[in-house]
């Protein structure tokens, strides 16, 4: 499951005060890297706060910063993976990272924007392309396609974490149990995920390597909408291929994931019969994915959002 894309009480992007412009520029010099001119900072990400800046050298750098002690646990192994996914010579550009360390990690700002954005200073998320154009939609099945090609043993042994089929499916039924036992769910929601769970047509047998966290604001697009990168890496595995494709359901409704589907697999991506629903089943779980963050990270306002969710029919 990847985790929720967006806190529920917080302005997504906002300049830096004063204290804090002095807080990010003192860290980056701790790490060899001397800012000038303004920062701007984007409040969106629930583990790491994301300051953007330019050097001395004119190179515009990303910088991620951790909100919590939770966000490091898996730094080194999206190091692993954004190096085999580099090596991998995907048809889309992600991270480099030339900065990484417990309270910082660096890199130079990818060409292209995001396909959604929250502009400096607004909560309101906005489009950099058409999201219903063919070229949009083409492009990005294409390169998920890319991505699920790649070899999820290759992935395993370049240091990627990796699940089996078996394994995929248990972790949604662990976590669904989990969160039954520390809230309240709507019993109808418990036995829709049980019977999804318990559905051998809906599930894949087979894993490959995913982003995990694959929505428009983590996808990058040129002038011509066309996919030209991916950001964002932390929840990275050889996992269920359904997992990239559920905010495109969100987003795109079914006539949406049906255009996804076809062009996926015209591109090679497999598809099997039950797929569809599988990704709606995936999907529904996002408030057992809100939770499960809310539970581990004690953030009181996401879980205040995850128990109404929770509940809800």
């Amino acid at each position: 499951m990847s985790k929720p894309q967006s806190p529920p009480s917080e302005p997504s992007s906002s300049s830096l005060s004063d204290a804090d412009d002095l807080r990010v520029r003192e860290l980056a010099a701790r790490h060899g890297l001397s800012l000038s001119g303004p920062i701007a900072f984007n409040e969106l990400g629930l583990d790491f706060r994301v300051a953007i800046a330019s050097a001395g050298d004119g190179t515009r750098w990303v910088l991620r910063i951790p909100r919590h002690e939770h966000a490091t646990r898996k730094v080194q192994v999206e190091v692993r993976t954004l190096a085999f996914l580099r090596a991998s010579r995907l048809p889309f550009a992600v991270p480099d990272w030339r900065v990484v360390a417990t309270d910082l990690i660096a890199y130079p700002l990818l060409v292209d924007s995001p396909a959604l954005v929250v502009p400096e200073g607004s909560a309101t998320p906005e489009w950099r392309i058409d999201p219903g154009s063919d070229a949009f939609t083409g492009s990005f099945a294409r390169a998920l396609a890319a991505l699920h090609a790649l070899s999820g043993e290759a992935a395993a042994q370049a240091g990627m974490r990796t699940r089996t089929p078996q394994q995929a499916r248990q972790a949604v039924a662990d976590d669904v149990a989990r969160v039954s036992r520390e809230l309240d769910v709507n019993p109808a929601r418990l036995r829709r995920w049980r019977t999804w769970l318990d559905d051998d047509a809906c599930w894949p047998d087979f894993c490959v390597p995913t982003h995990g966290d694959l929505y428009p604001g983590h996808v990058l697009v040129d002038g011509l909408g066309q996919v030209s990168g991916m950001i964002d890496w932390t929840e990275a595995r050889v996992d269920d291929p359904a997992i990239d494709m559920s905010a495109h359901l969100q987003l795109f409704g079914e006539p949406g994931l049906e255009r996804l589907l076809r062009d996926y697999a015209a591109a090679g991506g497999r598809v099997w019969p039950g797929i569809v629903r599988h990704v709606a089943e995936r999907l529904s779980t996002a408030p057992v994915v809100l939770a499960l963050f809310a539970l581990d990270t004690g953030n009181e306002d996401w879980l205040t959002a995850a128990k109404e969710q929770l509940l809800a029919d």
